[in-house]
């Protein structure tokens, strides 16, 4: 979530749970917007199947940029998701 009043560029680096990099996305936000990827280990350029565990990098290279991550498990067995903060 861009919490800022200008647009910014944010960059994901995935990683499978033994620290193997696995590729990198990014999102163009507009002042106060924000994305959603589903499923984002499987994504393009990502492609990644049977990922039980990993972690991704965020970042901005842009000045002064305000942003907010987090993500969302859901379990497999009851269909229950959790949020995980980057804190």
């Amino acid at each position: 979530m861009n919490a800022g009043a200008t647009e910014i560029v944010i960059f994901a680096d995935f990683y499978n749970n033994e620290g193997s990099y696995m590729g990198k996305k990014s999102v163009t936000l507009a002042p106060y917007s924000n994305s959603q990827w589903n499923r984002a280990f499987t994504l393009d350029p990502i492609f990644g199947t049977d990922v039980e565990a990993g972690f991704v990098d965020v970042w901005s290279d842009t000045p002064d940029a305000n942003f907010l991550t987090y993500a969302s498990i859901v379990d497999n067995g009851t269909g229950d998701p959790s949020t995980v903060w980057p804190f």
